[in-house]
């Protein structure tokens, strides 16, 4: 969903760059791990130049937290992603298809012929929200060129005009190209679009618009001369033999680097939760109910078979012009009906099962057009019949719920003198204890008014008794197609075929005060183009007032101050007939469109495939559309795939109380949640997608040791996965309370929050607090290489201290000595020559700052005597006399090598005798006899760093 990065930006304080701290030296962005994701493939390609293609970890500030995907390391430099993949049947709508982890996978085979694209919404993010028309390298399109897919071309597509991703390349993306055959051969056109885009045809074209050449099939197609199959394991596709569809993968290169991107910084309380908004899913929801036929005889789109919803507890009231309900158990769109029940015009369904409820049989003789909830509960009905439950009622009634049955206590009569037209009650609202209503009619009498009331295509009646208002008549000159009264209650807007309001110009767009005098508002209200200015729908949400209608417009304005701040155009296809909203967050809009929405564009001459276009944008629409009602953005997530009688499309639209859209028309068939392709009787209901934060997490806490941060919290019941956040950037997801973060330093600032799995995140919890685990440290390890001397006569006086030269003195791996097996380094003399009764040992060692350290500890054996000395300064004796130590002074004991490792000597070293940089531990191992059978040394120093 595009929102999802402005609302990231407005919930979290500030943006930074990630502070020094968040890595250690050691850190690169090598895509080997959530906390190296790289920002971008071409960065891992920088940083590692002999990386192979494969799966890494990527992350930018709008892609939020990492993920895998599939790079290219090897194709031109490297550092490709790939973003699509499949034979026939891609998709133009925001979702793409498939998942991510479907995307990563990078086959060329027949397992990889179902297409399977990135959203809109990854896309962007792995741009971090830059513009595809500012890609350096474009996109590449690697297309198979025989059935085998042994050859390749190559499509590389300079997008000219693409402000954010989008897969509705058959609309005609602007776009300079670059075309290279089978051999390496390039053509270059220029000017042209992702529509359509050729240099002679065959190999050399690439269009991706449904048409009849191919039946429809979607895909980045070859000409008339490229032949296809349709056997399961060709790489080219046609059900006509002609025109192939070839397996194809999309390729992008963002060159993006950890170091230029900015991570949001956040305040020690934390941030704020962050949710999705309340869109409907593309997939309908499953269900085995409809209406059918035509009660009334005609067949015109202002006849379609579901026109009007209402909603009146967990009842959804459903009118239109239709003979009957009708079930279909297997919900296949090719079945045929289970059940068939002649109901005409008006019926009843569970709003939350989409079932057919039996109880509620009201007869009326005509179409039903407008149905609203009234005060008492009761529902009002609006249409073109005059007989309702065997009675004379022309227009309008009020029902009772449970059984349809006719309230006659609200007693109203609806009358159209205007002899050339046909009475008509085509639109409701209810507010502030009024029925406001639009249609065909002149005259009103009933409730406990006595006389007859004048008021002229749009009135209001008392909702309580119906008494009409004498007072207030806007006197259209034209039918009112839909109408909307403000949240305020101070003004209605009106949207019709009028161009007069009594004597005041009101051109098909009109804002009626709700005071008595009915006095227009001005307002200069903009069109496609100068004739067919008609308007069939209006809606006030939140800060825009929409107006949608012919020439297939969807403009909303400013509510202030009615200007125009949304433009759109949908094309090809036809008129904005009808729009509802969603907690005022989302605005849809329905019409008998089936193509594309071109965001930017108020003039109705847009089309598809031009060169130098002025919209912004061009995404795909079916039947029903979505925009952010803040805003004003379209926003292509949403984008059904469905059928509908004669392409009439949406003439209703209603979001009931759980949130799922209902879309009546004439609708026939949709593709459903679960990617079957069901049957559809008049009307199709979408589940609204997840849009609440799950429970914080709490009580976070953080122990570093060795650069390695262990993070944990309290977890929460409604968690998904949990993101740890450090400086900014999420560095790791889990399902687990604890997760360990390497890399990390005691200045991170480690946050977590919750996540559902569908882009809401919790609030993150405060800043978590570090603890600094005390670091074992190893100075000197077992094993180390020591400088050694074994000879009869003595050495100098200061070998032990720190600048003696042992460079003459030979060297050798620890354990040193001989007689024993464990022996790495044998240090005795030669057979037949006087051994020592001592031997000398240096191994020098650095010290970066001893300040750090704490319980410096040196474990050795005496094996058979020993004495250690640090910079010269002795620290500890063991099996020797006190008193100085000569080179033939004897051990006091003579233990063999086993018994001396198991029972070493331990030593506590003052930190004072350590030094900044260079140090040196010495040892000196006497015998208890010069022929001693075993003899050894070993050491082994350690610290621990705070």
């Amino acid at each position: 969903m595009a929102a999802l990065s402005t609302v990231l930006a407005t919930a979290l304080t500030g943006w930074a760059a990630p502070t020094a701290s968040a890595v250690s030296d050691d850190w690169q962005p090598d895509g080997s791990s959530q906390e190296r994701a790289a920002a971008s493939c071409w960065e891992i390609k920088q940083e590692l130049p002999d990386a192979a293609d494969g799966t890494y970890w990527l992350v930018t500030p709008t892609l939020v937290a990492p993920q895998q995907f599939y790079c290219d390391m090897t194709t031109d430099g490297g550092g490709w992603v790939l973003v699509g993949r499949g034979r026939d049947g891609w998709l133009e709508g925001g979702d793409g298809q498939g998942t991510t982890a479907q995307v990563r996978q990078n086959i060329w085979s027949q397992a990889g012929f179902k297409p399977r694209q990135l959203s809109d919404e990854v896309i962007d993010g792995l741009l971090d929200g830059g513009a595809p028309k500012d890609l350096a390298d474009g996109v590449r399109v690697v297309r198979a060129a025989d059935v085998t897919g042994s050859t390749t071309t190559v499509v590389s597509y300079a997008l000219k005009q693409m402000t954010k991703w989008s897969w509705a390349w058959g609309a005609g993306q602007p776009a300079n190209v670059v075309l290279t055959g089978p051999t390496g051969e390039t053509r270059t056109v220029n000017n042209t679009t992702t529509r359509d885009v050729s240099s002679s045809g065959g190999l050399w074209r690439a269009w991706t618009f449904g048409a009849d050449a191919n039946d429809w099939v979607k895909g980045f197609n070859y000409d008339q001369s490229v032949a296809g199959t349709t056997a399961a394991s060709s790489f080219l596709y046609s059900t006509t033999g002609t025109y192939a569809t070839p397996m194809a993968q999309v390729w992008i290169r963002p060159k993006l680097t950890t170091d230029e991107v900015s991570y949001p910084s956040i305040s020690d309380d934390g941030a704020e939760e962050l949710t999705q908004l309340p869109l409907a899913e593309s997939g309908a929801l499953a269900g085995t109910w409809g209406v059918t036929g035509r009660a009334n005889g005609s067949s015109t789109e202002l006849n379609t078979e579901a026109h009007a919803f209402a909603q009146i507890g967990n009842v959804m009231y459903v009118g239109g012009n239709f003979a009957n309900v009708e079930e279909h158990s297997d919900r296949s769109a090719s079945g045929t009906a289970t059940q068939t029940i002649a109901q005409s015009y008006l019926a009843a369904f569970d709003a939350t099962t989409g079932d057919w409820i039996s109880g509620f049989r009201p007869v009326l003789d005509n179409q039903v057009n407008a149905l609203a909830a009234l005060p008492n509960g009761d529902l009002v009905v609006g249409g073109e019949f005059t007989t309702v439950n065997g009675l004379s009622q022309p227009g309008l009634v009020a029902l009772d719920p449970d059984t349809g049955a006719t309230d006659t206590s609200w007693n109203i009569k609806v009358e159209n003198r205007i002899s050339s037209e046909t009475l008509n009650v085509q639109t409701l609202d209810v507010q502030d204890g009024w029925l406001y209503l639009g249609g065909n009619f002149t005259h009103f009498t009933g409730g406990s008014y006595a006389y007859t009331v004048y008021a002229r295509k749009a009135a209001r009646l008392k909702a309580a008794d119906a008494t009409p208002d004498k007072n207030w008549n806007p006197s259209f000159d034209g039918k009112v197609h839909s109408l909307d009264v403000s949240d305020d209650g101070s003004k209605v807007y009106m949207a019709g075929y009028f161009t007069t309001s009594g004597s005041t110009t009101a051109m098909r767009e009109a804002i009626i005060s709700t005071e008595s005098g009915a006095a227009v508002i001005p307002f200069t209200p903009v069109f496609s183009q100068s004739t067919s200015k008609y308007q069939q729908a209006v809606r006030e949400v939140g800060d825009l007032v929409w107006f949608g209608g012919s020439e297939h417009s969807m403009f909303g304005y400013d509510a202030a101050t009615m200007t125009p701040t949304s433009l759109n155009i949908t094309k090809a296809g036809g008129d904005i007939q009808a729009i509802t909203d969603n907690d005022d967050r989302v605005v849809y809009g329905g019409c008998h469109c089936d193509d594309w929405n071109f965001s930017g564009q108020q003039a109705y001459s847009v089309s598809p495939g031009a060169t130098s276009p002025t919209w912004s944008s061009a995404d795909r629409i079916g039947f029903v559309g979505a925009w952010d009602a803040e805003t004003g953005e379209y926003l292509p997530a949403f984008a059904p795939t469905s059928k509908a009688r004669n392409g009439y499309g949406a003439w209703a639209l209603h979001v009931a109380d759980d949130g799922t859209l209902w879309a009546g028309g004439s609708y026939t068939s949709i593709v459903a949640r679960d990617g079957k392709n069901q049957w559809a009787g008049g009307f199709v209901r979408f589940a609204a997608r997840p849009h609440t934060a799950p429970a914080a997490p709490s009580s976070p806490a953080v122990s570093l040791a060795s650069g390695v941060a262990t993070v944990s919290w309290t977890g929460s019941s409604d968690a998904a996965d949990y993101e740890v956040i450090r400086n900014g950037r999420v560095v790791a997801t889990t399902t687990e309370t604890t997760v360990t973060v390497a890399d990390s330093a005691e200045t991170d600032r480690f946050f977590v929050r919750a996540t559902d799995g569908y882009g809401n995140r919790s609030a993150t919890t405060a800043l978590a607090p570090v603890e600094v685990e005390p670091e074992e440290v190893t100075l000197v390890a077992a094993g180390s290489t020591w400088s050694y001397r074994n000879d009869t006569t003595a050495p100098d006086s200061t070998w032990a201290a720190l600048g003696f030269d042992d460079s003459g003195w030979p060297t050798g791996a620890a354990p040193l000595g001989w007689g024993d097996s464990s022996i790495v380094t044998n240090v005795d003399v030669a057979s037949g020559s006087t051994r020592p009764l001592t031997t000398y040992y240096r191994h020098a060692f650095t010290v970066t700052d001893p300040t750090e350290l704490e319980d410096v500890t040196l474990t050795t054996r005496a094996d058979d005597g020993v004495a250690v000395y640090l910079n010269g300064v002795e620290v500890g004796r063991k099996n020797l006399a006190s008193g100085t130590l000569t080179s033939t002074t004897y051990a006091t004991a003579a233990p063999k090598t086993s018994v001396a490792v198991q029972n070493p000597l331990t030593i506590d070293i003052d930190t004072s005798l350590l030094q900044p940089g260079n140090n040196v531990l010495s040892v000196e191992v006497h015998s208890n006899y010069r022929s001693t059978p075993t003899t050894s040394m070993d050491l082994l120093l350690e610290a621990v760093r705070d």
